[in-house]
């Protein structure tokens, strides 16, 4: 159907068969696990690699002692594990349905296991790019853009730090404004 605007990809036609309230809770959710999916693993590197002073005392301590043993620095730990989600991800998109999912999970949590016990990557790193994983299931029909979006921004976090991710926001805002779908904002009813 046209236009498509960019609210369309957080609306579900079960939500018409719930309660409005409940319908609303849902979609802000959806939004939330778009955000998530998209902005913390930048957030992460930013945090750790140049802004410290945002972590608690305790949490920080706990987070040097599993960066310290890695070979790698944080910015890097995250940009391979994310690719190495995509390749796990887009092989079990590949394999027959059965078999794709069980290899996806089983590959994912041997993988990780892995290589956190061989002290390549933190279990911090680990988790996070898990948890963005689990996010954009919320949200399949955005997974293509979340992707180049987070890479982007990854990669903008570890060069800048907050001051990265900001940028890349604005000229993300900057380009969903520009957008029209047959003569329709594409960022409407925002913009």
């Amino acid at each position: 159907t046209v236009p498509m605007v960019f609210v369309e990809n957080f609306q579900s036609a079960e939500d018409y068969y719930s309660r409005p309230y409940f319908a609303g809770l849902v979609r802000a959710m959806r939004y939330l696990a778009f955000c998530i999916a998209v902005f913390a693993p930048a957030l992460y590197v930013a945090v750790v690699t140049y802004h410290h002073e945002m972590i608690p005392y305790k949490l920080l301590l706990s987070m040097w002692q599993a960066e310290g043993n890695t070979p790698f620095s944080t910015g890097v730990s995250v940009l391979l594990v994310t690719l190495l989600y995509e390749v796990v991800r887009e092989a079990g998109i590949r394999l027959p349905k059965p078999v794709g999912s069980a290899i996806s999970i089983v590959g994912g949590l041997v993988i990780g296991d892995i290589v956190v016990s061989a002290g390549l990557i933190s279990a911090p790193v680990i988790i996070i790019v898990a948890f963005t994983a689990i996010a954009m299931f919320v949200v399949d029909a955005m997974t293509d853009a979340a992707t180049v979006l987070r890479l982007g921004l990854i990669l903008l976090a570890w060069w800048l730090g907050f001051l990265g991710i900001f940028m890349g926001t604005m000229l993300i805002l900057v380009h969903l404004i520009s957008l029209h779908s047959f003569g329709v904002p594409y960022f409407a009813p925002f913009a």
